[in-house]
């Protein structure tokens, strides 16, 4: 009798082991589906808010096809430009030349190869790039503009740093005493001409009667700009105004028509904009090259001809044409 009292208890305890068991297992079952559904409800919110993307379909898209190719195409574009800027550097450091400065200045990304940089040299004419910007600047403050005028006086040839009286340009046989010239006219003239007198009448009125904003203006390309202006510059400091000129669209047609167009730089084969400088030895070209991958191109030289400098500029374009 106890025996099979022992054996219903027994029985009764693995009964409701079983039962809790299976309890448990159909429990957490229904846990997990519930789980599973309130996953895919948040998900699905998820996607129709945007705050997931769901990639199973996103790889099908052509869209996003379209757009990762875009991204690679991209990215080895800017590894194949970044070649031919290094490409472009190791061929200017292979150029023994003392007597040479080459700046070459990325429109789009800033970057900046060359040789001899920062070695300031007599400017010549590059040295007129800062009035005309600073003329440039003034128009767009609406302090003047490009009909105000200016009437032309011998002293403004004894200013400090003013170009000579007799070098280029026709303005010194047509100005007579108190004539008045227009903005437009003398800026276009300092441009075209390199004239002397037109450029020296611009920094008269607008950059000796204003010497102290003109220098801080003029900080902004070179830091070491001093109150009194200076023909000496650098190659970067040419590339730095060059490059802030050419976004001037105004002044296009006169930096791409100068006396001097095809000529050293503008040999290129391009509407290239630029302003040369010659005086004695020294000879330079500051230029806009308006390439697929636009570009500014300043050469500064003692003793080089014009045709080496064409030769040095057409070297230098080859490598940063190349596809």
């Amino acid at each position: 009798m106890m025996k099979s009292k022992k054996l219903n208890i027994y029985q009764l305890a693995f009964s409701l082991a079983v039962t809790f068991f299976l309890l448990f297992t159909l429990s957490s079952h229904l846990m997990n589906e519930s789980s599973k559904l309130e996953a895919s409800e948040i998900r699905s919110s998820l996607l129709n808010k945007r705050l997931l993307k769901d990639t199973s379909t996103q790889k099908r898209d052509p869209k996003y096809k379209e757009k990762y190719k875009s991204k690679s195409t991209k990215a080895k574009q800017t590894k194949a430009n970044k070649l031919r800027w290094d490409n472009t550097q190791q061929m200017l450091l292979s150029v023994q030349e003392n007597n040479l400065a080459v700046c070459v200045l990325d429109i789009r990304t800033g970057r900046i190869v060359g040789l001899h940089v920062d070695q300031p040299f007599y400017a010549a004419s590059v040295a007129k790039l800062p009035i005309v910007l600073w003329t440039m600047e003034l128009i767009h403050q609406g302090k003047i503009s490009f009909e105000t005028s200016f009437a032309y006086k011998d002293i403004v040839n004894d200013i400090p740093g003013a170009m000579q009286r007799n070098g280029t340009g026709s303005l010194q046989y047509q100005a007579v005493e108190g004539q008045e010239f227009t903005v437009r006219d003398l800026i276009q003239r300092t441009i075209c001409e390199s004239d002397n007198q037109a450029s020296n009448m611009l920094s008269y009125y607008l950059g000796q009667k204003n010497a102290k904003a003109y220098q801080k203006f003029r900080q902004k390309f070179d830091p070491e700009a001093k109150l009194n202006f200076s023909k000496l510059m650098t190659a970067r400091v040419a590339a730095r105004y060059m490059a802030a000129l050419s976004q001037e669209d105004e002044l296009a047609s006169d930096f791409q028509s100068t006396l001097w167009a095809g000529s050293k730089i503008g040999t290129l084969p391009y509407p290239v904009w630029h302003k040369i400088g010659v005086n004695g030895q020294y000879n330079h070209d500051a230029a806009y090259v308006p390439a697929i991958r636009p570009y500014v191109m300043v050469i500064m030289t003692k003793g080089w001809t014009d045709n080496a400098i064409a030769t040095l500029a057409q070297r230098i374009d080859h490598i940063l044409s190349e596809t």
